[in-house]
């Protein structure tokens, strides 16, 4: 009977030297696979590791041919990842792209077959090299991550990959924001960019985004209550606007529906900005300064001023009650002055 895959050998120019390959059908056609494995005159050991790997792969093969996969795992990750199309979020294909980007550099053209738990470690090792944040490493591997689960569930590949213990876990960040006193340094040193200033410091006491601060629509105010669908999660929040936020917010005019149309293009940019602004004003901290920064300073001083943190959560937008909690830090230092305040027995 014949064996549904076979290894066979064929000559090469060398003198004794010989290339392994397995001969298999597949869809009535006799195909092909070569392995990259040689036998050499001589080399007795070597010889014997070279057709035990190649029945390694003869066992693979057969179980491909089984499933019905044959050949799917010898896409390249990248081709793979743009065939899934639509499965992962809009707002997250930037950070996808990075990843696709990465595994690239790492290993070029790599097939999803060739994809095992070594290869996932030097990964993480590469990036570690580069210096990425702790953050960033966890989570470009957790893309790839779930782009091998869905190969599995596919049927690309046929073993899922152990990623256990090889992906850093996330590191809570400090949330750096601006005290009252710093704000009020900042309103009162110049900055030849009236928009930037504006901009930041009407984010500070709205709590928004860049990217919505971006996107700001004088429509979106009615009645000094702000409305606006966030770029980030797609949640709409309103926002009272206080008196302070209002200090700062341009006059509307008939030809530009944009709140501030004249912003950096980048945010880099802008960050430059507000950066050297933070500079001349004595911020303390002005190299850690950025758009950002306004989002964790209103929320900071919404928790100082005794706002509950499930309202802190509703004003920002927060779809997680964890990722406010991480404010309730910024009253630490009230809740050590109000311990203190208790007399001596």
């Amino acid at each position: 009977m014949k064996e549904l895959v076979s290894i066979n050998k064929r000559k090469l120019k060398t003198k004794g030297c010989y290339s392994l390959f397995l001969c298999y059908e597949f869809e009535g056609k006799r195909r092909k696979r070569y392995l990259n494995l040689h036998l050499r005159q001589g080399a007795t050991d070597e010889n014997r590791l070279a057709m035990q790997e190649a029945q390694k792969h003869r066992l693979e093969l057969i179980k491909e041919l089984e499933l019905g996969c044959v050949d799917r795992g010898r896409i390249t990750f990248s081709t793979y990842v743009k065939q899934m199309g639509g499965v992962f979020e809009i707002n997250t294909q930037r950070a996808h792209n990075a990843a696709i980007k990465l595994v690239d550099a790492y290993s070029p053209n790599i097939r999803m077959k060739d994809i095992d738990r070594r290869w996932f470690a030097g990964f993480v090792n590469f990036l570690r090299a580069r210096k990425n944040h702790v953050n960033t490493i966890n989570t470009r591997c957790n893309f790839v991550k779930s782009v091998l689960h869905r190969a599995f569930i596919d049927g690309v590949v046929l073993n899922r990959v152990d990623t256990r213990g090889l992906i850093p876990s996330v590191r809570k960040p400090n949330r750096i924001f601006l005290s009252l006193d710093e704000l009020r340094l900042l309103i009162q040193t110049p900055l030849y960019r009236e928009d930037v200033k504006q901009a930041f410091l009407f984010a500070c006491f709205t709590g928004l985004r860049e990217s919505d601060i971006y996107g700001l629509l004088h429509s979106n105010i009615t009645n000094n209550i702000l409305e606006v669908l966030m770029k980030k999660t797609k949640e709409t929040i309103r926002i009272p606007l206080s008196k302070n936020a209002l200090k700062f917010l341009p006059a509307k005019t008939s030809s530009e529906p944009l709140v501030f149309p004249s912003l950096p293009k980048s945010v880099s940019h802008l960050n430059r900005i507000i950066r050297r602004w933070a500079r001349d004003a004595g911020v303390g901290r002005w190299r850690q300064i950025s758009m950002h920064i306004a989002r964790h300073t209103f929320a900071c001083l919404l928790a100082q001023n005794g706002a509950d943190l499930y309202l802190v959560q509703n004003l920002l937008g927060h779809r997680k009650i964890e990722t406010t909690l991480i404010y309730a830090k910024c009253v630490m230092s009230q809740k050590r002055d109000a311990v203190n305040k208790i007399p001596l027995i």
